[in-house]
């Protein structure tokens, strides 16, 4: 009998991530660079946090493998993109991103700051399934 498990790959992007606070006029802060979980405090008049996070298409991907991200920012954001193209944000942090994956790629998530407790004990990675 096979084993599920030998079938399965996990890339953890929990490092690398760029913050940018944007407050109740739309101004910007600097970025900075953390880590999930995010446990940096944001400015008193933070509105809204913006995650981006940068990396590489998963080397050695055929047609028989699947990708999702697993991220539990989605969970809170009001908006997130992988390369432009809108993910749903909801109640499940999966979400399968096999046909959206470029050579290099840039996943954003756009967090209220009244939801920003949950980046404090985020999580993100890449599943790698091969069927």
């Amino acid at each position: 009998m096979d084993d599920p498990l030998k079938n399965v790959h996990t890339i953890r992007i929990h490092a690398a991530w760029e913050r940018i606070e944007i407050d109740a006029g739309m101004a910007a802060s600097p970025a900075k660079k953390v880590s999930l979980p995010d446990e940096v405090p944001i400015a008193a008049t933070t509105v809204f946090v913006v995650y981006t996070r940068r990396f590489n298409r998963p080397s050695g991907l055929g047609v028989e493998h699947r990708v999702e991200l697993e991220c539990s920012l989605r969970i809170a954001a009001n908006a997130a993109s992988l390369n432009g193209h809108p993910i749903v944000v909801g109640d499940e942090s999966a979400f399968d991103i096999t046909t959206l994956l470029l050579p290099h790629n840039e996943l954003t998530f756009t967090v209220p700051a009244p939801l920003i407790a949950d980046a404090s004990s985020g999580t993100a990675r890449l599943v790698i399934t091969a069927s």
